[in-house]
């Protein structure tokens, strides 16, 4: 779309957590789709290419600012009930544009990113403690404790690392954070994950809470 043959101005990209009731705010497209990279953040790997993008508006704008606008090119149902990747028209466009440069937030999802962080940390020692325990779970069915040693170069991780953990030397193993090591097995104890790791996200809270 970038560099397309109807190309003729800049692409500005509106972005809406799925069942979040906002938008979080727009980008302007800055490079065409380079369908040799892949983003490594997909929950499912069946998605390629990659575009480079630069953030113009970063900011919660709630749905009730746009439900009004509505998009004759998708059955003339509002701008907020859009798909992924639903095309806007140049004058709702603009409308949605104004909207997003006028409205004052009070927040934004970068207040969000210290939970998105510490909620990957969780996932990830999780994994590290599944591919260790093997699925088998501790002894007794408990949960691990605080600063167990793990054998093991990374746990299958990409980097073989995580945040909160310190290498101690290539192929002798590493030492979670305490407090990481311990949260993750509270929380694959109870999601019953022990006994079989189960989806290793269950009992991880997905969103922050509500501000």
């Amino acid at each position: 779309a970038s560099r397309g043959p109807g190309s003729r101005g800049p692409i500005y990209l509106f972005f809406s957590v799925n069942a979040s009731g906002q938008f979080s705010g727009m980008a302007q497209m800055e490079s065409a789709i380079d369908y040799t990279k892949k983003f490594g953040a997909w929950a499912q790997d069946k998605w390629s290419g990659t575009f480079a993008i630069r953030w113009v508006i970063v900011k919660d704008l709630p749905n009730s600012q746009f439900r009004h606008i509505l998009l004759a090119n998708n059955e003339n149902k509002p701008v907020t009930n859009s798909r992924d990747t639903q095309e806007i028209l140049l004058d709702q466009g603009r409308e949605m544009l104004a909207i997003c440069a006028s409205f004052r937030a009070r927040t934004s999802v970068l207040d969000d990113f210290g939970f998105y962080d510490k909620r990957q940390e969780l996932l990830e020692a999780r994994a590290a403690l599944g591919n260790q325990q093997g699925g088998a779970g501790a002894p007794g069915g408990g949960a691990l404790p605080a600063g167990m040693p793990l054998a093991g170069g990374g746990g299958g991780m990409p980097g073989g690392g995580m945040p909160g953990v310190v290498q101690q030397g290539m192929g002798m193993g590493m030492h979670m954070d305490p407090q990481v090591a311990q949260a993750a097995a509270m929380s694959l104890s109870s999601a019953g994950a022990l006994g079989g790791m189960g989806s290793l996200d269950a009992g991880v809270p997905m969103y922050p809470p509500v501000r």
